[in-house]
C-alpha cells in the first residue's frame, strides 16, 4: 500500500512538471526611457524564454540597437509612451531611433523564427555597409511593420531605408518611406526591400516619397519565388532608379517585383506618380513607375492602379547614340508562362523616353510595356490617355 502511494505521488508529480513545461511561456514588458535601457532590454529579451514587449518613452535614442536570438518568441518593439509607460500616443514623431551615422539604426535577427513588430518610431539616419540601413529585420516567421516613419536611410546593398525577410507573413501597414538610399548607392529597395521564399506579404496604405536605387526598385524592391504579395492602396511619387554605369539597365522606378517561380503578385489601388528609371550608355531603362518580371509560371493581376508622369529615359546628357530605349513609361510587365491580368487600371501621361540628348527618340510603351512569352494577357476597360513613346500604349 505505502509503494502504490509513493508511486502515486510520483506520478502526481510527474504530471505536474510535464504540465508546467507545456505550459506557454510569459510575456515580458520592458519600459525605456534612454538609449541605454533600450539595448538592455533587447538583450534581455533575446535569452529570456518569453515573448516580449519593449514601450519606447517618447524621445529620441541614438543607436545603433541589436536584437538577435536563437529563441523562437516574439519581439514586439512599440514607439509613444508617456514616462512610466501607463499610456501612449501612437505617432511616429514622438518616437525617434536615430542613426550614429556609422551602422544601421535598428537590427532584428531570429534563427529559429520569433516573430517581430515595429511600430510607431521614427528611423532615421542609418548607414550600413551591406543591406538594412535603417532597419533590418529576418526571421521565419511572421514581421509587421505599421505606423512608422523611415526616412534619411541609406545601404550600399538591399534596403537603403528597410530590410526585411520572412517566410511567414508579412504585414507593412500605414508606414512612410522617405528619402533612403540616395547616395549610399542602394542596390535594390531604395525605400524597402522585402524577400520571402514561399510565405506571404500584405503590403497597404503606405507612402514611399523620394527613395533612390541604383539597380531595383527606387521606392520598393519585392521578391518572392513561391509566395504571394498583394499590394494594396499604396502611394509611390517621385522615387527613381539611377544606374548610370556603361551598360547598366535599370529597373522600377516606384517599385521593382521579382517572382522567380509560381508565386503570384496583386496589386490594386495603387498609384504611382512621377517616378523615373534611368539607365547608362547602352543600357535599356524598364517601368518608370513599375517593373514586375515573371519569368516562370506566376500569376500577375493589377485591378483599378494609377500611373502618371512617369518617366524611362538615359540618365546622361550630351550624345545620345550609344543609349537605347527606355521600356514602360508607366509600368513593364515581362511574363513568360504566367498569366497577365490588368483590369480599370489609368496610364496618363507617361513616357518611354529615348534618352534625355534626344529626347525626340520615343522609347517603347509610352504607358505600358507588356511582354509575353508563352503567357496569357488579359486586358479589360483600361485607360490610356497622353502617353509617349514609340508604341503609344
Amino acid at each position: 500500500m505505502l509503494g502504490t502511494n509513493l508511486l502515486r505521488r510520483a506520478l502526481g508529480t510527474s504530471a505536474l512538471a510535464l504540465f508546467a513545461l507545456a505550459q506557454p511561456a510569459s510575456a515580458a514588458d520592458f519600459c525605456v526611457a534612454d538609449a541605454t535601457a533600450l539595448q538592455a532590454a533587447l538583450n534581455a529579451a533575446s535569452a529570456n524564454v518569453q515573448a516580449d514587449t519593449v514601450k519606447i518613452v517618447q524621445g529620441t535614442y541614438t543607436g545603433p540597437f541589436v536584437y538577435t536570438s536563437s529563441e523562437r518568441y516574439a519581439l514586439s518593439v512599440l514607439g509613444g509612451y508617456a514616462a512610466g509607460c501607463a499610456t501612449r500616443t501612437l505617432a511616429a514623431a514622438n518616437t525617434t531611433l536615430q542613426g550614429d551615422g556609422a551602422d544601421r539604426v535598428l537590427g532584428l535577427t531570429a534563427t529559429n523564427g520569433g516573430a517581430f513588430t515595429v511600430e510607431g518610431v521614427t528611423i532615421s539616419g542609418g548607414v550600413r555597409t551591406g543591406d538594412g540601413g535603417g532597419l533590418y529585420a529576418s526571421t521565419a516567421s511572421n514581421i509587421t511593420l505599421r505606423d512608422n516613419v523611415i526616412q534619411d536611410n541609406t545601404a550600399t546593398g538591399k534596403g537603403g531605408g528597410a530590410y526585411i525577410a520572412s517566410d511567414g507573413t508579412m504585414y507593412v501597414e500605414r508606414n512612410t518611406f522617405s528619402t533612403n538610399g540616395g547616395a549610399g548607392a542602394t542596390d535594390e529597395g531604395g525605400g524597402i526591400y522585402i524577400f520571402t521564399d514561399h510565405g506571404s506579404l500584405a503590403m497597404t496604405d503606405n507612402t514611399f516619397t523620394g527613395n533612390t536605387a541604383s539597380v531595383y526598385g527606387g521606392g520598393a524592391r519585392l521578391v518572392t519565388a513561391l509566395g504571394s504579395l498583394t499590394l494594396a492602396d499604396n502611394q509611390f511619387q517621385d522615387n527613381q532608379v539611377l544606374n548610370t554605369g556603361w551598360g547598366s539597365t535599370s529597373y522600377g522606378g516606384g517599385a521593382a517585383v521579382g517572382i522567380t517561380n509560381t508565386g503570384s503578385l496583386i496589386m490594386a489601388r495603387n498609384g504611382f506618380t512621377n517616378n523615373i528609371s534611368r539607365s547608362g550608355y547602352w543600357a535599356k531603362a524598364y517601368g518608370g513607375g513599375l517593373h514586375v518580371s515573371v519569368p516562370a509560371a506566376g500569376n500577375l493581376t493589377l485591378t483599378g492602379n494609377q500611373f502618371a508622369d512617369n518617366r524611362t529615359n538615359r540618365e546622361a546628357a550630351g550624345g545620345g547614340y550609344g543609349s537605347e530605349s527606355g521600356y514602360g513609361g508607366g509600368a513593364s510587365l515581362m511574363a513568360t508562362t504566367g498569366t497577365v491580368t490588368l483590369v480599370e487600371n489609368t496610364f496618363l501621361s507617361n513616357w518611354a523616353e529615348l534618352d534625355t540628348y534626344n529626347a525626340y527618340y520615343y522609347g517603347y510603351g509610352g504607358g505600358l510595356w507588356l511582354q509575353t512569352t508563352s503567357g496569357a494577357a488579359n486586358l479589360t476597360a483600361n485607360e490610356f490617355t497622353l502617353n509617349r513613346g514609340r508604341f503609344q500604349v
